[in-house]
């Protein structure tokens, strides 16, 4: 089901036009550093988000996170959370809206997907003004992370 998830994010958000595609730089497992609470207090780790695209806006750059989830026990897991976009999503099949929605940070969308529709999004997310975040994640950073993470998919790919 994730890489069906995958495919309908691609076309999504590349190849619609419509919706700010063929402009919009993407990648898959793209490094990123997160916030990971401790002791009350937020340090950094290295993490890795699911799918990130980086598109412009009134002349800035936006960055969106994708986070995957497939699961209740994948969405309840402390891996992967790695959401540090300007807008962030979560990205669950339809069966598993209603829980994401009880148990998600409010500041976040949720996109839904089924086989018969694709992909459908159930709540749009809140744009996160946490320059801190940005300090950290700097548009240059993704852009090399985004980069690193394409090159490494297509050698995965050529060594098949």
């Amino acid at each position: 089901m994730t890489v069906a998830i995958e495919n309908e994010l691609v076309k999504k958000y590349y190849f619609n036009k419509g919706n700010g595609g063929l402009g919009r730089r993407y990648a898959f497992e793209c490094s990123v550093y997160a916030p990971k609470p401790s002791d009350g207090m937020y340090s950094w780790k290295m993490g890795r988000v699911d799918f990130i695209t980086i598109h412009k806006k009134s002349g800035d750059e936006i960055i969106s996170c994708f986070e995957i989830k497939i699961s209740k026990s994948d969405f309840k897991s402390k891996s992967g959370h790695n959401l540090v976009g300007d807008y962030n999503y979560y990205v669950v099949p339809d069966y598993l809206v209603e829980y994401v929605k009880e148990h998600r940070p409010p500041n976040i969308g949720i996109i839904s997907y089924s086989e018969d529709i694709g992909l459908h999004t159930e709540v749009n997310p809140r744009k996160v003004k946490d320059r801190f975040m940005k300090k950290h994640n700097s548009i240059e950073r993704i852009k090399h992370n985004m980069l690193t993470a394409c090159n490494s998919t297509i050698r995965r790919l050529l060594s098949k």
